[in-house]
């Protein structure tokens, strides 16, 4: 019984830490204004500091292919 409440918990975080990482990438496409708190607030939580980091190698990315359009 025990058992399967810790399993419910572990799939309730998961699913949160999922929705949280296509949050940060839909976010990462649109560059919204509150991005900065966003990632303050996440790179502050352990296990989810990990996703600033995507987060900016994504904008990095989208930077450079923009910078290659102009110059074409």
């Amino acid at each position: 019984m025990v058992y399967s409440y810790f399993l419910y918990i572990n799939i309730l975080s998961m699913l949160i830490y999922l929705a949280i990482v296509i949050l940060m990438v839909f976010i990462a496409f649109n560059e919204c204004k509150g991005n900065i708190l966003i990632h303050g607030i996440l790179a502050a939580i352990p296990p989810f500091g990990v996703i600033p980091l995507f987060h900016d190698i994504l904008m990095i990315k989208r930077m450079s292919t923009e910078e290659d359009k102009r110059r074409q």
